[in-house]
């Protein structure tokens, strides 16, 4: 049986078109040290740092839930429990965090905090979505759910300061407008499948090309 990590990795890899050069399990480290206490609780995180050996990068999951997703592939696809849920997103969006900045900055191409949490809010998004589909036909119940868990039905963590709340806001904001827009028709109506060409090529844009598309709502 494939590593639950290792599964859903290779959904994103797959909808991007990712090399499999890198590969998160390789990556993960303990709770790093430079997370301050009021962090002590966090799911996940990627931390990156620059020092004499160059660029290094680090991937961090908590114990509860690595524990949470070791199930993972007996998992009724219609009918994840909130816990599930929870560990699926945050799984999801640190995959999408370490894979976007091993992609972008080996070409010396500037990620902001911003552009990292808008990819990262897309992905969960497109992994549930395809996660739960797992093969079968897509509708707009399934969407509506997928949509309603990633956007709707989430809360930030207590700690963050008036900035991050306001930048995770933002993300959020950007992204539910990306998914709407551009995605919900096709996913209902077809498949993911048909939308890879678009997904990829947007992957690749500036942040600044990717929110003016969204403004004009053209993909």
């Amino acid at each position: 049986m494939q590593n639950p990590l290792v599964s859903i990795e290779s959904i994103l890899k797959r909808i991007y078109d990712l090399p499999h050069t890198h590969q998160a399990r390789h990556f993960l480290v303990q709770r790093p040290a430079h997370l301050p206490s009021a962090n002590s609780e966090q799911d996940g995180a990627v931390w990156v740092c620059e020092d004499d050996l160059g660029l290094q990068i680090g991937l961090y999951f908590s114990q509860a839930t690595l524990s949470s997703l070791q199930a993972f592939p007996f998992w009724e696809r219609s009918r994840w429990t909130h816990e599930q849920n929870k560990a699926f997103s945050v799984i999801a969006e640190e995959l999408s965090h370490f894979h976007f900045l091993i992609h972008h900055l080996p070409l010396g191409r500037s990620v902001s905090h911003l552009e990292l949490e808008f990819q990262g809010e897309i992905d969960k998004f497109l992994l549930s979505f395809a996660a739960k589909v797992d093969g079968t036909k897509s509708d707009s119940k399934l969407f509506d759910e997928v949509y309603q868990q990633i956007f709707e039905h989430f809360s930030l963590r207590p700690h963050l300061s008036d900035l991050e709340r306001e930048r995770y806001d933002q993300a959020n904001r950007l992204a539910k407008n990306f998914i709407k827009a551009h995605l919900r028709m096709p996913l209902i109506q077809e498949s993911i499948t048909s939308l890879l060409p678009n997904l990829r090529r947007y992957y690749r844009l500036s942040f600044t090309e990717k929110v003016s598309m969204i403004a004009s709502r053209r993909l």
